[in-house]
């Protein structure tokens, strides 16, 4: 049987313009073959990255500043170390529909990001609290001097 009749004149024996054509076709499978799995890698690369950026975002937006501040500020070293020990914990509403991957990313540097921001705030409360405090001190020992001399 004739192999021209059932393939295409482009995959039948190399000769001449068929050669390219062949060398085309071949070239473009490879290429194809060889990009997908590095395409599917950027993307997943870019999925975690856009994960990471989101979770601290979120965090920086859903920790609340005051009530770490103030904790630091009224309860000092434990405020802080409360700040540091307790995981804040994403809105499940967040990760709903997200692919697992993203998912693996987000969660973990949400938690890392609000402990951060907690354990920060704290200790600028803390530091508030202990220089509002010391002025009190020297003020009432300032005072109780003055009142003792006179």
């Amino acid at each position: 049987m004739n192999a021209s009749i059932l393939l295409p004149s482009a995959f039948t024996a190399p000769t001449g313009g068929n050669r390219v054509a062949r060398a085309v076709v071949v070239g473009l499978l490879t290429f194809g073959l060889v990009t997908a799995p590095v395409a599917n890698a950027l993307a997943q690369g870019n999925s975690a990255a856009a994960a990471l950026m989101d979770a601290e975002r979120d965090a920086d937006a859903d920790t609340s500043g005051v009530m770490w501040f103030g904790a630091g500020c009224l309860f000092g070293i434990l405020g802080v170390a409360a700040g540091y020990l307790i995981t804040p914990t994403p809105p499940a509403a967040r990760v709903i529909g997200k692919a697992p991957e993203y998912v693996a990313v987000y969660v973990p540097s949400y938690q890392t990001a609000g402990k951060s921001i907690q354990g920060k705030l704290a200790i600028y409360g803390c530091l508030l609290g202990s220089v509002g405090s010391t002025i009190i001190y020297v003020m009432t020992m300032a005072g109780a001097a003055a009142s003792t001399v006179n």
